[in-house]
């Protein structure tokens, strides 16, 4: 087996905005300190919010150094991983919300490998850069980042990947496995492009030991030759350059995909989609629905979320128990216009009635749900 190559990696900040995109948390309540590295400090990276203003222990050692205004801001703190790791600069920006503070990263590792570009990203928001199945790495000019694992392609070629927790080491080995195609765009069908399409499996090397792989399939076309292995749906999203129309994830019917050796495996996902919702009538006869119980699925079983408010306005149709619909509505937009208010309608009272929301989707088509 040949030996890792070893990449020290420079630390780069601030985030910048046109950063890769991945599919990880977006932030972290702050609760009353980061919870970041601290090894060997006699405290944390305290955070006290006096309403006024917002105060940062930069270094842990127990006296805030740095003050922020009242609505956040960006701050570098130190990181301490003890050991060969020593300390490292770590950015955040920490900003105000309903509720308290939050905070998230910003701010990467980056570096090369044979001339391709590569990113770190912390994803969990924990300080640490290694954590598989959670942080991401971003390789070349690719606009979105794939989550880390063991087993990944950089170019066109199978590595197995280490990462220290600081996210300044990465090291790299060719991993040689028996593989088979692996193909989630031809069989996507939707009016918008696959931004990602993160897969994550478990796989064996030649000699029988297990690793975590992960791979981005939204650029290949023609499919990707990925290790033998049983993998599942992990994170994908649609949209365009500039424009993140809706995300999507795995739920309880997405069946595990099996690549084996030599085989092609093309997954149908996408449209027709079906819509579930919940509502309720009160004691005045208002029928209500809110829209955060709106939940939209694909052919796959997949889930979209956190779509984008103008794609989809629902219709909101009400049949009485001779089957004929006495009402047609749309939900109204919210006082800012930037979502969809409650839906509430008056509804007769003696009736049993049955309701369902349909409409048109615009990168998926028409979608309905169920009489219920």
């Amino acid at each position: 087996m040949k030996p890792f190559s070893r990449n020290e990696f420079p630390f780069t900040t601030p985030f910048p905005a046109d950063s890769p995109l991945a599919a990880g948390p977006q932030a972290t309540a702050t609760l009353k300190f980061l919870p970041l590295p601290n090894e060997g400090r006699k405290s944390q990276h305290a955070v006290q919010d006096n309403q006024s203003s917002i105060e940062v222990d930069t270094d842990a050692d127990g006296i805030v150094d740095r003050r922020l205004p009242a609505r956040g801001g960006v701050v570098t703190v130190k990181v301490f991983y003890g050991g060969e790791e020593g300390e490292a600069p770590y950015t955040v920006r920490i900003f105000r919300v309903e509720g308290g503070l939050r905070f998230r990263r910003h701010c990467f590792t980056a570096g090369k490998f044979q001339n391709t570009k590569l990113f770190l990203i912390d994803e969990d928001n924990n300080g640490r850069f290694n954590d598989y199945g959670k942080d991401a790495l971003a390789v070349g000019n690719n606009p979105c980042a794939c989550t880390l694992a063991n087993v990944m392609v950089i170019g066109k070629k199978l590595f197995e990947v280490k990462v220290s927790l600081s996210g300044k080491k990465l090291s790299l080995r060719p991993f040689e496995a028996k593989t088979g195609k692996l193909n989630l765009v031809s069989g996507f069908k939707a009016k918008s492009n696959l931004l990602y399409a993160i897969v994550i499996g478990k796989i064996k090397d030649e000699k029988g030991k297990e690793h975590t792989a992960a791979f981005d399939l939204a650029k290949h076309r023609k499919g990707l030759d990925i290790p033998v292995g049983a993998y599942q749906l992990h994170a994908a999203a649609v949209g365009s350059s500039n424009k993140l129309i809706a995300k999507i994830r795995k739920t309880s019917e997405c069946k595990e995909i099996f690549v084996t050796e030599s085989s092609s495996v093309k997954i149908d996902w996408g449209a027709p989609a079906r819509a579930e919702f919940s509502y309720d009538i009160d004691s005045a006869s208002t029928l209500r629905i809110r829209p955060d119980t709106i939940r939209v699925y694909g052919a796959y079983g997949e889930m979209y979320y956190d779509m984008a408010f103008d794609e989809f306005v629902p219709n909101v149709q009400v049949k009485n128990e001779n089957e004929v619909v006495i009402l047609t509505r749309s939900f109204n937009r919210s006082d800012d216009g930037k979502s969809l208010a409650t839906f509430e309608c008056l509804v007769p009272s003696d009736a049993k009635l049955k309701v369902r929301i349909l409409g048109k989707i615009r990168f998926l088509g028409d979608i309905s749900s169920k009489w219920k």
